[in-house]
Protein backbone atom coordinates (compact mmCIF):
# COMPACT_ATOMS: atom_id res chain seq x y z
CA UNK A 1 0.00 0.00 0.00
CA UNK A 2 2.56 2.18 0.90
CA UNK A 3 4.69 1.48 -1.94
CA UNK A 4 1.96 2.21 -4.07
CA UNK A 5 1.08 5.42 -2.70
CA UNK A 6 4.88 6.52 -3.28
CA UNK A 7 4.72 5.23 -7.02
CA UNK A 8 1.70 7.37 -7.63
CA UNK A 9 3.28 10.69 -5.82
CA UNK A 10 6.59 9.63 -8.18
CA UNK A 11 4.14 9.30 -10.95
CA UNK A 12 2.69 12.92 -10.54
CA UNK A 13 6.22 14.33 -10.09
CA UNK A 14 7.05 13.26 -13.03
CA UNK A 15 3.83 14.40 -14.78
CA UNK A 16 4.21 17.80 -13.18
CA UNK A 17 7.81 17.87 -13.87
CA UNK A 18 6.89 17.41 -17.30
CA UNK A 19 4.34 19.68 -17.55
CA UNK A 20 6.64 22.44 -16.21
CA UNK A 21 9.68 21.59 -19.14
CA UNK A 22 6.71 22.02 -21.81
CA UNK A 23 5.73 25.44 -20.27
CA UNK A 24 9.01 26.50 -20.02
CA UNK A 25 10.03 25.11 -24.23
CA UNK A 26 6.53 26.77 -24.80
CA UNK A 27 7.90 30.27 -22.93
CA UNK A 28 11.46 29.90 -24.75
CA UNK A 29 9.49 29.13 -27.95
CA UNK A 30 7.11 32.45 -27.35
CA UNK A 31 10.30 35.02 -26.38
CA UNK A 32 12.39 34.00 -29.49
CA UNK A 33 9.34 34.86 -31.55
CA UNK A 34 9.21 38.11 -29.55
CA UNK A 35 12.32 39.07 -29.65
CA UNK A 36 12.89 38.16 -33.38
CA UNK A 37 9.73 40.60 -34.14
CA UNK A 38 11.54 43.09 -31.91
CA UNK A 39 14.55 42.53 -34.06
CA UNK A 40 12.42 42.87 -37.26
CA UNK A 41 10.62 46.34 -36.05
CA UNK A 42 13.97 47.65 -35.03
CA UNK A 43 15.40 47.04 -38.26
CA UNK A 44 12.32 48.46 -40.58
CA UNK A 45 12.77 51.53 -38.19
CA UNK A 46 16.32 51.44 -38.52
CA UNK A 47 15.86 51.27 -42.56
CA UNK A 48 13.46 54.05 -42.46
CA UNK A 49 15.24 56.51 -40.42
CA UNK A 50 18.21 56.04 -42.38
CA UNK A 51 16.28 56.55 -46.19
CA UNK A 52 14.61 59.83 -44.01
CA UNK A 53 17.92 60.86 -42.93
CA UNK A 54 19.28 60.40 -46.99
CA UNK A 55 15.96 62.25 -48.00
CA UNK A 56 17.19 65.19 -45.81
CA UNK A 57 20.52 65.18 -46.71
CA UNK A 58 19.43 65.75 -50.45
CA UNK A 59 16.93 68.31 -49.46
CA UNK A 60 19.70 70.04 -47.85
CA UNK A 61 21.95 70.03 -50.90
CA UNK A 62 18.97 70.81 -53.05
CA UNK A 63 18.17 73.98 -50.87
CA UNK A 64 22.44 74.98 -50.56
CA UNK A 65 22.43 74.47 -54.39
CA UNK A 66 19.81 77.21 -54.50
CA UNK A 67 21.08 79.39 -52.08
CA UNK A 68 24.23 79.91 -54.05
CA UNK A 69 22.74 80.64 -57.35
CA UNK A 70 20.28 83.03 -55.77
CA UNK A 71 23.66 84.34 -53.97
CA UNK A 72 25.37 84.78 -57.40
CA UNK A 73 22.17 86.40 -58.63
CA UNK A 74 21.80 88.81 -56.28
CA UNK A 75 26.01 89.55 -56.98
CA UNK A 76 25.51 90.11 -60.52
CA UNK A 77 22.47 92.40 -59.33
CA UNK A 78 24.34 94.28 -57.08
CA UNK A 79 27.49 94.38 -59.68
CA UNK A 80 25.24 95.33 -62.67
CA UNK A 81 23.29 98.22 -60.12
CA UNK A 82 27.08 99.42 -59.22
CA UNK A 83 28.36 99.63 -62.95
CA UNK A 84 24.67 101.67 -63.85
CA UNK A 85 25.86 104.14 -60.68
CA UNK A 86 29.08 104.68 -62.21
CA UNK A 87 27.52 105.53 -65.48
CA UNK A 88 25.17 107.82 -64.30
CA UNK A 89 27.89 109.93 -62.04
CA UNK A 90 29.79 110.07 -65.38
CA UNK A 91 26.80 112.05 -67.08
CA UNK A 92 25.42 113.65 -64.02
Amino acid sequence: MQETIINNMINENKRLHSQLLESYENNIKSLRKQNDTFNDIIKLMTEKFNNDTSNLKLKILELGKEIIEKDELISEMTDSLYSEALENDKYA
